[in-house]
């Protein structure tokens, strides 16, 4: 993510609202024209990264560039980069004509290359102005967007798509290159795909994709992210996503208390506590797993490790006694306890946290533990999971009876069930 302050929560809003928050932040002077020279500014930047990074010199960027508003954005951001790239080559191809828009008429004026959708029928122009680019931008639709896409964008989508393809499709036919061997045809540098908002043809809602949309490697978005971008199938396409915050007054009420935010790198490392310099294991909380069965031991040890991973300091596992064979060798830091009740339940208030579940199994004794550990009178904090909440799936009444501080962690099936 990418924030203009120190790090902090990342709001993420619905199309709804982020058009009443552009509408409040208008009202109270940051006028549209401006959030989209800010927008494009922007993209503009984040091209201008992606080429220094990865195109060597003089790169070849075509930007599709749409009616609308994300149109804008890109024909604001074409302009910038002809100053913020010397000696690239700028080109947009474009949806429809936008007639006496000031904006094209200021790309234009940069030195921008037009061309028109509506004038290449058979799609050559496209592939070839897209299919020889290094970086290509996706403008064309934003965050409004109505499924399915149809007619010329359709035709945009899919000759892009093709072009893309055809390129991936040399480079994985000379893996490398080998400038002894003479006559070998270079091969293609890899190509970037960079989405204005969003990809073209996702539900920024809901995160359904249009067949046609292009899957981007980076997708600047404004103002928030989005739900879409968070949701599949439309987050596989979203690639490295980046939150332009733009410059929105701090009377805006709408992004005050957002209903959904997300928590980025900066900001989880900044929650995470120091570890004083003296500390040692027993500073850092006592784990007890209560996982794995001989058919499933590699569940103990990729818990284990997790609790490991997560910051516990002393981690214990509680398993049958072939798992606990198979995994000591790679798990050498670990305590081994019987997966017995009566031992674990005389222990338990010495945790801290515990884990229950994965790879238990669903046999009669494994059913007696669970019922035995969560009966048990405890201030230890509780993740629930795989075969202990399968456990509770059949016995629903026992849900009201779960430790306080219980967190379940079920997959879609789970959760169904």
């Amino acid at each position: 993510m990418w924030l203009d302050k120190e790090p902090s929560m990342i709001p993420v809003l619905t199309i709804q609202q982020t058009r009443d928050v552009e509408a409040e932040a208008d009202a109270l002077g940051y006028a549209y024209a401006r959030m989209m020279q800010d927008a494009g500014s922007a993209v503009a930047e984040v091209v201008a990264e992606c080429a220094a990074q990865y195109v060597p010199s003089a790169p070849r960027l075509t930007l599709l560039i749409g009616s609308g508003n994300n149109g804008g954005d890109g024909l604001v951001a074409a302009a910038k980069l002809v100053s913020l790239l010397p000696g690239a080559q700028v080109r947009c191809l474009m949806l429809s004509r936008r007639e006496d828009d000031p904006l094209v008429e200021a790309a234009s004026a940069a030195g921008v290359f037009f061309a028109y959708a509506e004038d290449d029928n058979d799609g050559r122009v496209i592939r070839q102005m897209v299919g020889s680019a290094d970086i290509v931008v996706d403008a064309l639709f934003g965050f409004g967007v109505r499924l399915p896409i149809r007619d010329t964008a359709q035709k945009i989508l899919r000759f892009t798509r093709q072009a893309l393809n055809e390129r991936a499709t040399a480079r994985r036919a000379r893996p490398v290159n080998d400038p002894t061997q003479h006559g070998q045809i270079e091969r293609p540098p890899k190509q970037w795909v960079i989405a204005v908002d969003c990809p073209s043809g996702l539900d920024c809602d809901t995160g359904a994709l249009d067949k046609s949309t292009i899957p981007a490697d980076w997708t600047v978005t404004f103002i928030a992210a989005k739900p879409g971008h968070l949701t599949f199938p439309g987050a596989g396409v979203v690639g490295r996503l980046m939150v332009a915050p733009l410059d929105m007054p701090d009377g805006v009420k709408a992004l005050k208390r957002p209903s959904m935010t997300l928590i980025d790198h900066e900001t989880a490392r900044e929650l995470l506590p120091v570890r004083p310099l003296d500390g040692h294991k027993g500073s850092f909380g006592r784990i007890l797993v209560v996982s794995g069965s001989a058919d499933m031991p590699g569940a103990a040890g990729l818990a284990a490790k997790a609790a490991y991973r997560a910051g516990g300091g002393w981690v214990a596992v509680a398993t049958d006694p072939r798992t606990a064979v198979v995994l000591q060798p790679s798990l050498s830091e670990a305590v081994w306890l019987p997966q017995e009740a009566e031992t674990l339940t005389e222990r338990l208030a010495s945790f801290d946290a515990v884990l229950m579940g994965p790879g238990l199994g669903q046999s009669t004794d494994t059913a007696a533990l669970i019922d035995a550990l969560l009966s048990t009178d405890s201030p230890t904090d509780w993740v629930i999971d795989a075969d202990a909440l399968n456990h509770l799936a059949q016995h629903p009444d026992r849900l009201a009876n779960l430790p306080k501080n219980s967190v379940l962690t079920p997959h879609p099936a789970e959760m169904g069930r």
